[in-house]
């Protein structure tokens, strides 16, 4: 296992001979706006065999490629930079995806972009929230403002960020493939600003490690050595501690040498500004147990807030303090369970299950009340099907092509109003090639399952064992290694349990 890239920088620069003259003459990271690296120690080849992702660093012209960083003498490739082909080409404790490095599931990250796919970056560290349905494009903004990585926040929901003409990511690492940030829009960098001894671009901004000092860029005298806040986090593994004013290389949890009170290692931190993470957590005793949130029974969610109730809006059934908590009512999504479980009524004014008897809720009014199975509407069965496969395999069902929906009917069309394209019976549906849309694995042609991968939504994809063409065409994080989809080892990334050759996906890594 490789040490921390930030704490090798430590000890090379006490016992290293670089005297830290040199950088790189390309930017290395995730995307424009990440630091060229001090690399410690190197050696001087004058060859093309140095600075390449496995091979020995350099100590002249370039020390490590773009997208690569010198750990423990050789580089290696940084989150989301240079591409890798096996863990071993990666910085510190990242893994390599989809031919990019990134940090898993309870690593530390500044960013989002840092982590790997499906992950958001919260309180440092990358991590999977509990509620599925935000976070990526098109979905609600998980919390006050948070995306899963390679999504930003453009009002209440989350767009696709970083490539050329997307909206701009989370700084440091807001555009990929050398693409720099210009009024929220990722495009091509200015040759006139931004590089050593030129102005610094939009009044701030330089490449690379260079930091901008009286309006012109320049490199630090040593490494991290960035004079405020605001520069000093947005080079990795640069943070700023505030009790002594200095920058100092570390990680989320604080600087690598001694402590620090007051320790800020993201950019919106510099401000007193943090994200509101209370949307992690998916029941009251958990979410009451934090000193910043409370349970809003209301909504079944766990919120920003005080004793007296949210931060933002209203809720009639607010729970601040654990003793406050009845049954974890907000845990049942339905009805029929909601009823069956002592303590819980079902409300039919805002479909959730509350804490409460046959009288009503506990706190808060509901005119809709219903704690018992019996007395629960009866479903659509129709209504939640995605797809023609899992449409036209419920009974009564058929599946409307032209408008995408699953109606009740019967082989003829539809039992209320029309459709020109209808769908009625599994063997009616046609199947979906790799890559294709889908809801469910009968909507992909034989060999194909539906799943999320590294680099696209929920698709047709190819599981471990099968042929494939590339990278992309195979689910989870697995790789397309000689033309078949490869099943990832013991303490790899994962998105689920298919994406393991031990069948089991735990907290984010193979077991």
């Amino acid at each position: 296992m490789r040490r921390s890239p930030w704490v090798l920088a430590l000890l090379l620069g006490v016992f290293g001979c670089d005297d830290g003259s040199a950088r790189p003459d390309a930017d290395v990271g995730f995307d424009a706006g990440v630091e060229r690296r001090d690399t410690g120690v190197t050696r001087d080849t004058g060859a093309d065999d140095c600075g390449g992702v496995g091979q020995m660093c350099c100590d002249t012209g370039l020390r490590c490629a773009d997208g690569s960083f010198c750990e423990e003498g050789s580089c290696c490739a940084v989150p989301g930079g240079a591409t890798c082909e096996e863990p071993t080409d990666c910085c510190g404790d990242t893994d390599c995806v989809g031919g990019k490095c990134c940090a898993l599931q309870g690593s530390s990250c500044r960013t989002a972009a840092d982590c790997c796919t499906d992950l958001l970056c919260a309180d440092g560290l990358c991590l999977r929230p509990f509620d599925e349905g935000c976070g990526r494009e098109g979905e609600p903004c998980c919390g006050a403002g948070m995306c899963r990585s390679g999504f930003a926040c453009a009002g209440d929901a989350c767009v696709v960020c970083g490539g050329e003409g997307e909206a701009c990511c989370e700084p440091p690492s807001e555009c990929r493939g050398g693409r720099t940030c210009n009024a929220g829009v990722c495009g091509e960098p200015d040759p006139t600003c931004g590089d050593d001894g030129q102005p610094c671009c939009a009044g701030d901004r330089c490449d690379g490690e260079l930091a901008c000092s009286d309006g012109t860029c320049a490199a630090p005298a040593e490494r991290c050595g960035y004079l405020d806040c605001d520069e000093c986090t947005l080079h990795w593994p640069c943070g700023w501690c505030a009790d002594s004013g200095t920058c100092q290389a570390g990680s989320s949890s604080g600087p690598d040498g001694g402590s620090c009170g007051d320790w800020d290692w993201a950019p919106s931190a510099c401000d007193g500004g943090s994200f509101d993470t209370c949307f992690l957590e998916g029941d009251c005793g958990t979410c009451a147990a934090r000193s910043d949130c409370g349970w809003c029974g209301d909504t079944g969610s766990c919120e920003a807030g005080d004793s007296l109730g949210p931060s933002t809006g209203t809720c009639a059934n607010w729970d601040f303090f654990s003793f406050e908590c009845g049954p974890s009512c907000s845990l049942y999504g339905d009805c029929g369970g909601c009823a069956d479980a002592a303590g819980c009524g079902w409300c039919g004014d805002t479909g959730t299950c509350r804490a409460g008897d046959a009288f009503g809720p506990t706190s808060g009014f509901c005119t809709e009340w219903r704690t018992t199975r019996s007395s629960c509407p009866a479903p659509d069965p129709c209504v939640g099907q995605t797809s023609c496969a899992a449409c036209t395999a419920t009974g009564g069902c058929g599946w409307c092509a032209s408008s995408g929906t699953c109606q009740r009917g019967g082989a003829g069309g539809p039992s209320a109003g029309s459709c020109g394209d209808w769908d009625f019976g599994p063997s009616s549906c046609a199947c979906g090639a790799s890559m294709a849309m889908c809801s469910v694995d009968a909507d992909c042609c034989a060999d194909l399952s539906c799943r999320r991968g590294a680099s696209f939504g929920v698709r047709c994809c190819v599981e471990a064992g099968a042929s494939c063409s590339a990278g992309g065409d195979c689910c989870g994080y697995m790789d397309c290694v000689g033309g078949t989809c490869a099943c990832r080892a013991s303490g790899r990334g994962c998105l689920e349990d298919g994406d393991c050759c031990s069948g089991t996906c735990s907290s984010g890594r193979c077991a």
